[in-house]
């Protein structure tokens, strides 16, 4: 066996002098792009990249960077492209106009932006025609917000990835808009907000917005807040939301999505504070946290055929408060399930349940009741002139009991199961339904 030889930093150096590392690191960073912006002396200069053709030479120079990042992104990159190229920002720049996103761009900045005008679209797409740009790719290290508003996108963008920004200095008094006008098959990932009033992510389809955090400190009111832009299928994913003290997450209108993972905390509640609060329908809500929350941990009055699932409530003021749709299902919540006693089960209004939306402590007579929300353990005196003819059925319609009941104690009814008393006469009879 040949014992391998130890390492001689003399005759077999890694680097040999600081030169030759500031020469490979730079040689690394640059070989994928097609340009390299960066900042000499005072004027920032645009420089092929070993992508190109002209690997090493100076495009351009210009004092302001946007207005040549613009020119490399518009003018530079080749014309009619299929393929994404590749723009790397070195350094820190001051943007007082929109950044131009062409079609199949990815633009790397390792260094950071400060933003100098209030109220621009940090981002926009230079095609006047369809006004929207698709397959964009943005890495970002860090943005200076400067207590301005900003807004993100303002245009309709396809098939982009934003990731890795970190946002100081926000606004306390006005809010960040991701997607005003829409995301369209878009990913956003690990952006972290610090102290804004609130982040809006507007309106995406088909999107998923994941890792990303939005952290108040207690003065501010609404979180965060998202919205479908015409068809849904979103994932929200893993994100956090603290330090609000209203609702953690407002304007969840989505259809069709996936809210999964993610935690929702308030600071210093005021009595209206909700955790989840929106119009969402055919949507999963599961394995969140609820921390803190003044009032309903989720409010989804309108939002229908909704799967509320494994979410964790802690050390919430409202320990079981959900304002749901009938068709909405409410199981495997910590701190929530099994429900116990609702106080008003019967819900006389079509369609007619026993649940959580019920206004009522009794049946009507000759009345069927599908059981909504909860699985329920129902037990039933019976009437005042003892003619109950309680009959129960699976969702289908087809008969549980071979014969009518006059009582119940402690029956087990699956949501979705169906119930009559029958046309009892007298007074109603005294009905306690427990939810599971």
């Amino acid at each position: 066996m040949v014992d391998f030889a130890k390492y001689n930093a003399t005759t077999h150096p890694i680097v040999k002098l600081d030169d030759d590392w500031n020469n490979a690191v730079d040689h690394a960073f640059e070989k994928p792009y097609q340009f390299t912006l960066r900042k000499k002396s005072t004027l920032w200069e645009a420089i092929y990249g070993d992508a190109a053709d002209q690997a090493g030479k100076v495009y351009d120079r210009n004092a302001d960077m946007v207005t040549l990042l613009n020119d490399v992104m518009v003018n530079g990159l080749t014309a009619g492209r299929t393929a994404k190229e590749h723009v790397l920002v070195k350094g820190v720049g001051d943007v007082n106009s929109s950044i131009l996103l062409p079609d199949y761009c990815s633009l790397d900045v390792r260094g950071g932006l400060k933003i100098t005008t209030a109220a621009i679209s940090l981002f926009d797409s230079p095609d006047v025609v369809t006004a929207d740009s698709e397959e964009v790719d943005i890495n970002i290290t860090d943005i200076d917000c400067n207590n301005l508003q900003v807004d993100l996108f303002t245009k309709v963008f396809f098939k982009l990835t934003f990731k890795n920004a970190i946002f100081r200095n926000c606004s306390p008094t006005q809010g960040i808009t991701v997607f005003a006008n829409g995301g369209i098959d878009v990913r956003i990932e690990d952006l972290y907000f610090d102290k804004p009033k609130n982040v809006n992510f507007g309106q995406v389809d088909y999107s998923v917005i994941q890792r990303c955090k939005v952290i108040g400190d207690g003065t501010q009111t609404i979180g965060g807040s998202i919205i479908d832009y015409s068809s849904g299928y979103n994932k929200f994913l893993h994100n956090e939301i603290r330090g609000f003290t209203y609702d953690a997450m407002r304007s969840f209108n989505c259809s069709h999505s996936l809210c999964e993972g993610n935690v929702f905390e308030m600071l210093n509640p005021t009595g209206g504070a909700d955790g989840l609060w929106g119009n969402f329908s055919d949507t999963i809500v599961r394995n969140n946290w609820f921390i803190e929350v003044a009032s309903e941990q989720i409010e989804n009055g309108s939002g229908t055929n909704c799967l509320i699932e494994g979410n964790r409530i802690w050390n919430s003021a409202a320990s079981k408060k959900f304002i749901l749709s009938t068709s909405s299902i409410l199981r495997n919540n910590y701190g929530v399930n099994p429900y116990g006693k609702i106080t008003n089960p019967f819900y006389n209004t079509s369609p007619y349940g026993i649940g959580l939306k019920g206004t009522a402590a009794t049946p009507t007579a000759s009345r069927t009741y599908n059981i909504q929300n909860l699985d329920c353990i129902i037990s039933s005196t019976n009437s005042g002139n003892a003619d109950n003819a309680i009959q129960i059925k699976d969702p289908a319609g087809n008969n549980v009991n071979p014969t009518t009941l006059s009582t119940l104690d402690g029956y087990f009814l699956p949501i979705r199961y169906q119930i009559n008393w029958g046309a009892f006469t007298g007074a109603a009879p005294t009905v306690v339904a427990c939810g599971v």
